[in-house]
């Protein structure tokens, strides 16, 4: 029985890996509330009960010096719990990483500081570069632009293109899947882009939902969890 523990549990990503190792009887969930990263000896008290630590936590809005100051601050209670402790550090960057922003570059520099302390401080780690991660539950205006889509649609407001531009995206199913076969399996990897299902304009997706909205039938695998996704909003 593998132990594993998720900071950010609450979240998107969060609760669906939370849901996927509840259900999995190789795995045993440990409890985590966000309190423990407020004192370090809380912090390492977590981490000495499991195996594998999936870190998603993330600050994502808010002043740029704060937000860079924040994760980073994140990565480091995350670095010291884990000192020659050997065990599996699991941590989501992702593809903005090369883009300018407070966030990219809190994604980089905390991934790149956790390859150089697993070295030196003898822990395994594994950095995922996420594409666009959509599905249920998915926090609109923050967390995927499908959500901002399926939640305007589903409450009949008006949709609007701020910037139209092709996104790669995965569903939450489909990544979950594989970041459990990363814990049970120990994979370990500095940097490892986890591919889309499919990369398309924001426009295109706009139209794809609007059809789908109107009655069209999924004419793929991409467009059936498009369209389970806008239910999913639809119902709740």
């Amino acid at each position: 029985m593998i132990k594993v523990g998720i900071t950010g549990n609450t979240g998107f990503l969060g609760q669906h890996l939370s849901q996927a190792i509840t259900s999995d009887n190789e795995l045993s969930l440990i409890p985590f509330s966000k309190e423990m990263f407020l004192q370090q000896k809380n912090f390492n008290r977590f981490v000495n009960q499991i195996d594998c630590l999936v870190h998603l936590a993330a600050v994502q809005r808010d002043q740029e010096e704060n937000l860079l100051k924040q994760n980073l601050l994140l990565t480091n209670t995350v670095i010291n719990s884990l000192k020659n402790s050997g065990k599996h550090l699991i941590f989501a960057s992702s593809i903005q990483e090369n883009i300018n922003s407070a966030y990219g570059r809190s994604k980089k520099q905390s991934r790149e500081l956790f390859i150089e302390a697993a070295q030196k401080y003898d822990f395994a780690f594994s950095g995922l570069i996420l594409p666009n991660v959509f599905g249920p539950g998915a926090k609109p205006e923050t967390t995927s632009v499908v959500a901002t889509f399926c939640d305007a649609i589903a409450k009949k407001m008006p949709t609007k293109i701020i910037v139209d531009k092709k996104i790669s995206f995965i569903y939450v199913d489909d990544l979950i899947k594989q970041i459990i076969s990363i814990i049970k399996n120990r994979s370990t990897f500095s940097s490892y882009v986890v591919q889309p299902e499919t990369k398309i304009s924001v426009k295109e997706l706009l139209n794809i939902l609007e059809q789908l909205d109107s009655g069209k039938k999924p004419e793929n695998s991409f467009e059936e969890k498009l369209n389970f996704t806008l239910n999913w909003y639809s119902n709740n």
